[in-house]
């Protein structure tokens, strides 16, 4: 019995129940290769598992130790472990590594038509996994494929949706690196959003002076290409950047000066987002009742238009209003109300730091178990999450907890661990 693997041409001859033979059909019927394996595996499952090998074996020799992972069944009969240094890899079979060069060779399809089946190989094992960090390796690898084909649209769409694990994985520098291909590549006005996300990652990493400059660069195009919106958005995130350097007078005059843009648009969203970043820019100034006047006037809209995550950020800057003024049961009720949304929104990130809050007003009460289990609970999102500064200071305050309950040991315990944290990640 012989069954044809079409999209591969590699035939598979049953001799025994489980034992087969695989081979090439030379020009004239014969088999320019075999390989005689036994297994316990139907023919349609090793076409299958053909069909995933094959985009290795058009593009290279070695193949991860994760590959055994999609063919446990078929691996063993094509691939051969091997250790190099402290990588285990997998040196693919002749059988198939030369064949598929041939067949490169010899059909009609040329080098970006391979490199976009590759690509597409790697998105499906991103759909498929359950898994959000391999998922987005998965995608980086696919990235790498549609740069190398030239569609360098879609190669920075990938960058862009990973930018924000990569940041938290601590992998700036190859972010940066991802980033400045896909300005060297895009044209306008991709192009300048892409210069605008390297702008963030500065920003994000405490490069203000950096970011700052590039934003310049990226409002100077967005106005010239007669992009007023964006342009008020990139002016909108250098006013963030002063807010953060405590400029405030800066801050505000960035803030104020998107405002009017996004108000003569109709920018509803963005002007809801500048009234709140104006209403924490007098908060930090000590002028409450200014900010909570700013976000309530931002909470209005955004619950006009149905933006609930909006809604829940306003409700957590009202929270922090209060708390400042020591009003902690209504800062409790913002904040409670602000994690309800958040949670039905699954931003878990945002979730931690509405805990982190929760945490500090039952603790400034003396509710040490309740303070408790809001900090583990922002401790645990923040271990999922691989968020290793919000691991850290879940853990300092937890230390305080215990330091206030006269559990030294435990205290000392904890503010070790957190110590250790902040010391790898630089702070």
């Amino acid at each position: 019995m012989t069954a044809t693997h079409h999209d591969f041409d590699l035939c598979l001859e049953k001799r025994a129940p489980h034992e087969f033979t695989a081979y090439v059909p030379d020009e004239a019927g014969g088999r320019a290769v075999e390989h005689h394996f036994g297994l316990r595996l139907d023919t349609l499952k090793m076409r299958e598992h053909l069909r995933r090998l094959e985009a290795y074996a058009l593009h290279g020799e070695l193949v991860r130790d994760d590959f055994h992972a999609w063919t446990p069944s078929c691996a063993p009969c094509l691939l051969a472990r091997k250790e190099v240094g402290d990588e285990v890899v997998y040196p693919m079979h002749a059988l198939v590594r030369d064949y598929a060069r041939r067949r490169r060779v010899e059909s009609a399809e040329d080098e970006r038509v391979l490199l976009l089946r590759a690509a597409r190989f790697w998105e499906l094992q991103a759909d498929q996994t359950k898994y959000l960090d391999e998922d987005v390796f998965f995608r980086l690898r696919a990235r790498e494929y549609y740069y190398r084909a030239g569609e360098y649209e879609k190669a920075d769409d990938i960058v862009t949706t990973a930018t924000e694990p990569m940041m938290r994985w601590g992998l700036r520098e190859r972010l940066i690196q991802l980033l400045n291909e896909s300005i060297k590549t895009l044209e306008e006005p991709n192009k300048a959003v892409a210069m605008g996300n390297l702008a963030t990652v500065y920003y994000m990493t405490g490069d203000y002076q950096m970011a700052i400059k590039i934003y310049e660069q990226v409002k100077a195009l967005f106005e010239e290409q007669g992009h007023k919106l964006h342009a008020a958005i990139v002016l909108h995130q250098i006013g963030m950047i002063h807010q953060d350097q405590g400029n405030y007078a800066e801050a505000q005059a960035r803030y104020e000066q998107s405002l009017a843009t996004f108000t003569e648009l109709g920018a509803k969203r963005e002007v809801a987002a500048s009234l709140s970043q104006l209403g924490i820019i007098h908060q930090l100034q000590g002028d409450y009742q200014e900010a909570q006047q700013k976000q309530e006037q931002s909470l209005a809209i955004r619950m006009e238009i149905g933006d609930k995550q909006g809604i829940a950020i306003c409700l957590h800057q009202l929270g922090r209003i209060h708390q400042h003024q020591g009003n902690y049961g209504e800062a409790q009720a913002r904040y409670e109300q602000s994690l309800v949304l958040l949670a039905e929104l699954g931003a878990k990130l945002e979730m931690a730091s509405v805990l982190h809050n929760l945490g500090i007003i039952h603790q400034h009460q003396g509710n040490y178990g309740e303070a408790q289990a809001r900090y583990e609970q922002n401790l645990a999102i923040a271990t999922e999450l691989g968020d290793k500064r919000g691991i850290a200071s879940s853990l300092h305050q937890l230390g305080r907890i215990h330091e206030e309950q006269g559990s030294y040991v435990e205290a000392q315990a904890r503010y070790e661990q957190s110590l250790a944290i902040n010391d790898g990640t630089g702070r």
